[in-house]
């Protein structure tokens, strides 16, 4: 598993996040999942249905590297939807996993529809499309008080917003989306991302900004990909140098 996420695809525009976005990704998933199952645990008791497969209570849309960050109890309860088949036998074994291709209509599993509390939407693309289909998915996986946590550009925070309403995730008198406080960084990309989130309270770890962690990320180099023809070569130093060109920007 660790082979695979040294070498991203970058064919499918696959970056990970850096080690410090990771573990408050990941602390917030652990809350979520935890809180769930406190939730519950009295009622499955009851019930005597504790010794049933729970269905998921996360969906980590497009999401591989946090989805493998996660202990072992909490991946169980969580859904990783991915586009890129390599995932699909550990992920299956670790925790569940579907194929997703935003371009296609998503059918989740019966017992997955809306039984997510927390549905983490981390698309390839930036476009109108992606944002269409990766909320599309959220929509058809979250529980009717669950989160959508959605990385995107700054600038795309009206396009979310407007296509989420489309699917019933955003509506009137409900959650609205939000920029949460803390910058995930994603390690040899020049694009600064942000969290949007549905939560009017607190989502942990995500409320505090990050100032270093992005200061360190962005004089790094885009890691180096093993078996790269000479084109992907030269767009990874073209990269390089965007980013030192930001990097020297903010200093200035």
């Amino acid at each position: 598993m660790a082979q695979l996420l040294d070498t991203p695809n970058r064919g499918l525009n696959q970056y990970w996040y850096s080690a410090a976005t990771l573990a408050a990704v990941v602390q917030r998933v652990v809350q979520v999942v935890e809180g769930v199952e406190r939730a519950e645990k009295p009622h499955l008791q009851s019930t005597g249905q504790a010794a049933r497969t729970p269905p998921p209570v996360v969906a980590l849309i497009g999401a591989p590297s946090v989805f493998y960050a996660l202990p072992a109890a909490v991946a169980s309860r969580a859904l990783l939807l991915e586009y890129d088949a390599r995932f699909e036998a550990s992920a299956s074994a670790k925790g569940s996993f579907a194929f997703f291709d935003y371009r296609a209509p998503f059918v989740p599993a019966e017992h997955c529809r809306h039984s997510c509390a927390l549905a983490l939407c981390d698309p390839p693309f930036l476009s109108k499309d992606a944002i269409d289909g990766f909320c599309g998915a959220a929509a058809q996986l979250l529980c009717p008080d669950g989160e959508m946590l959605y990385a995107s550009v700054p600038e795309n925070l009206d396009a979310v917003t407007t296509i989420a309403a489309r699917h019933g995730i955003v509506r009137a008198g409900g959650p609205t989306l939000r920029v949460l406080p803390f910058v995930p960084l994603q390690v040899g990309i020049a694009h600064r991302f942000r969290f949007f989130s549905t939560v009017d309270g607190s989502t942990g770890p995500l409320e505090a900004a990050n100032k270093d962690d992005e200061s360190a990320v962005a004089s790094k180099e885009p890691e180096a990909v093993p078996a790269m023809d000479d084109i992907d070569l030269l767009f990874d130093g073209l990269k390089g140098a965007v980013i030192s060109a930001l990097t020297d920007d903010d200093g200035s």
